[in-house]
């Protein structure tokens, strides 16, 4: 009789959603990554910007020229600020699924330790019968010679 685990539905359960788990912490460590490339970008258009002004400072500008640039400035980093603070609310989403994901995966290792449990005792007590025929076989046959 082969082995048989009861609860290896369940155990394929636990399987699909600690995948389902890890799916999400990736799409949530993706979206972080893409809003860190974002705020490089923002970065360097700030620093291209402020740079820009500095050498137009020196060669002489009107002030409505400036005051346009220090207001695209202030776009920038009004951007970047909104983009911060997606990602605090983003990082708080990846900590929650981190710890969504390690319960799960909790679970199905303590699934699949009840499994190799239940496989382990299942292989010894087939040992055992496979031993007790190999005694009845060899009793036999000595009964049989004598």
């Amino acid at each position: 009789m082969p082995f048989h685990f009861p609860l290896q539905p369940v155990l394929r359960l636990q399987q699909s959603l600690e995948d389902r788990e890890r799916l999400r912490l990736a799409l949530i460590i993706a979206a972080l990554n893409k809003m860190n490339q974002h705020c490089q970008r923002l970065d360097q258009q700030k620093l291209k910007l402020a740079n820009g002004l500095a050498e137009r400072l020196k060669t002489g500008m009107a002030a409505a020229e400036i005051h346009f640039e220090c207001a695209d400035l202030a776009a920038i980093e009004q951007q970047k600020n909104n983009l911060l603070q997606q990602k605090d609310k983003l990082e708080q989403q990846r900590t929650a699924q981190e710890q969504a994901f390690r319960e799960a995966q909790r679970k199905r290792k303590t699934l699949e330790s009840l499994r190799d449990r239940k496989l382990e005792q299942y292989r010894r007590i087939q040992q055992r019968r496979e031993q007790e025929r190999v005694d009845d076989l060899f009793g036999l046959r000595r009964a049989a010679e004598c």
